[in-house]
């Protein structure tokens, strides 16, 4: 589990699963401003574990576009408050990146596995 800060704008992060899941808490979109971003990488994958990536409680919007090997690409056009990268599998090369707008966060995200946006 990790919460970035605002000095975290621009950083690739490099995320390991090691059968345990991993939580990403973004900054508050009034703390981070128009473009802060950064980006996730998972370089060991594991059956048992996931990536969740979530917003702050006051930002109430997580929208983007979803790329997965389970389904069809997709818009996630619904608010949300995180997106959840596998149901129990993550890959190695899947990814996933963040980036601040004016009132709300944008996703891309590609992954092996199921993409779950909540």
């Amino acid at each position: 589990t990790k919460t970035l800060t605002v000095d975290d704008c621009g950083k690739n992060f490099v995320v390991t699963t090691a059968g345990a899941a991993v939580t990403v808490t973004l900054p508050t979109l009034a703390d981070a401003g128009t473009g802060w971003n950064a980006t996730f990488f998972v370089v060991s994958g594991s059956s048992a574990g996931n990536v969740k990536v979530t917003s702050q409680a006051a930002d109430l919007y997580f929208r983007g576009v979803i790329t997965s090997a389970d389904a069809a690409g997709t818009s996630n056009t619904t608010a949300n408050t995180s997106v959840q990268l596998g149901s129990g599998t993550v890959k190695t090369g899947d990814q996933f990146k963040v980036v601040a707008g004016d009132d709300q966060w944008q996703a891309l995200v590609w992954s092996s596995g199921t993409i779950t946006p909540a």
